[in-house]
């Protein structure tokens, strides 16, 4: 089964892309920056110096279309923004952008594409709740960075949950400081081995 031309898939892949869009100005954008998704135009970036890019974002899911034809307004208002083919500006190559813009750490580059499907997530949600207050979606570049902190530093705490045991390092001060606690002292209540005491304290603070 073939999509039809004029069927809902086309549509939502291009207002997909918008967001896609505007998740690459929001990861390369300087601090201060605002990222407008159907404000004043498809995509607008706005600077903290008033400067504004405006961007139309044409998308096509079918093979051999071309978004913008020879006489297409669209196409001359987009061609002074950026001039760059759409088959390389799309999809992997656009996402690939702007993972790279991103610039995470070493650690979590395996999780490079969920992390940015979670900030596409956030992004989908951020515009929607200020439509549904009747409020244009401008999304703050240093929103997004806080955003983007936080995906990273769950990430980071869900791989310290998921390590081996052993793998959790505990040092002596840490077995020093808790000798006197109600437990350790139940521990040699009914032995006096330290080793024994020692390898509970480990296993409690892990």
């Amino acid at each position: 089964m073939t999509l039809n031309q004029h069927s809902a898939p086309g549509s939502n892949a291009g207002f997909s892309y918008q967001f896609e869009r505007a998740l690459f100005w929001l990861a390369q954008s300087p601090a201060g920056f605002v990222i407008g998704v159907e404000t004043d135009d498809d995509v607008a970036v706005r600077g903290t110096d008033g400067s504004q890019l405006l961007e139309q974002d044409k998308h096509s899911i079918r093979d051999n279309v071309k978004p913008f034809g020879d006489r297409s307004k669209d196409l001359w208002n987009t061609l002074a923004i950026w001039i760059e083919a759409l088959d390389d500006s799309a999809g992997l190559q656009l996402r690939k952008k702007t993972i790279a813009r991103l610039q995470l750490p070493d650690w979590c580059s395996a999780n490079s594409d969920s992390i940015a499907d979670e900030l596409l997530g956030w992004l989908h949600r951020t515009a929607l709740d200020s439509w549904q207050q009747n409020i244009p979606a401008w999304i703050e570049r240093d929103s997004f960075v806080n955003q983007l902190h936080s995906v990273i530093n769950r990430r980071k705490r869900q791989i310290k949950r998921e390590r081996a045991e052993n793998l959790i390092p505990v040092t002596d001060d840490k077995i020093g400081q808790e000798k006197g606690s109600p437990f350790v002292k139940q521990i040699y209540l009914v032995t006096d081995d330290d080793s024994i005491a020692d390898n509970a304290i480990r296993e409690f603070i892990r």
